[in-house]
């Protein structure tokens, strides 16, 4: 028992240094596509998600379309996973000087995921940095997430989580449901264990029909922080 935990605690932390999940390329409720009906806030929900990621006017019509017709954006058809486009940032605010890192993945059809930390302000001393208010965000346009996190970076030791707040949800085609928000492993652990560890959990309600459930990640470790999704 003890040589199959350690295994799972390597994985876990190994997955931490390739900053990604084997689960985040696909989102849980769109493996089958059904003809949609969008509602006006349906409609606002979506055209706000698209405008705030940044996404092509045109982009935004062709995804739309998609969608009406019932069609599977390719970013939720695992047949399409090996077509992605990864492109990554990392690098200091100007004003504030806290890290930015952010991750987009575009396929064919426009569609994508993005993931960012970002936001807030810091307070650096001998070997340390308390974070404040940084943001963790995903999105896949149907589906956004996001929280606030506090956390400490300390050089050779071990980093920690120290709050988790602020969660907002937004969903097309439902209502986010059974919403959590959880500080799991509040303190990195030796190398080879694993990371500081928060998630938001939830679910999209459609009409009483629950999805699949969503998970944000926040992983603090090795002297950084690092989000994965769904």
């Amino acid at each position: 028992m003890k040589k199959i935990l350690s295994f799972c605690l390597t994985a876990v932390f190994m997955l931490f240094l390739m900053g990604a999940t084997s689960a985040e390329e696909i989102s849980p409720s769109h493996k089958a596509a059904t003809k949609v009906t969008l509602t006006k806030q349906d409609m606002d929900t979506l055209v706000a998600n698209f405008e705030n990621d940044g996404i092509d006017s045109k982009i935004q019509k062709k995804l739309i379309e998609k969608l009406k017709n019932g069609e599977v954006w390719d970013s939720m058809n695992p047949d399409m996973k090996d077509k992605a486009k990864v492109t990554s940032y990392n690098y200091k605010d100007k004003k504030t000087g806290v890290p930015v890192s952010k991750k987009i993945v575009t396929f064919p059809d426009g569609s994508y995921f993005i993931d960012s930390i970002s936001g807030g302000w810091s307070q650096c001393g001998s070997g340390y940095c308390n974070y404040y208010d940084r943001k963790v965000y995903k999105s896949d346009g149907q589906v956004t997430a996001e929280y606030l996190a506090d956390y400490t970076i300390v050089q050779g030791g071990k980093d920690y989580i120290r709050e988790v707040d602020q969660e907002r949800i937004t969903t097309v085609g439902g209502v986010p449901d059974n919403i959590s928000l959880t500080i799991k492993y509040a303190t990195e652990g030796q190398v080879g264990s694993v990371p500081a560890t928060a998630y938001l959990k939830f679910q999209k309600n459609t009409s009483g029909v629950y999805s699949s459930t969503y998970y944000l990640y926040l992983y603090v470790a090795l002297d950084q922080a690092r989000e994965s999704g769904w």
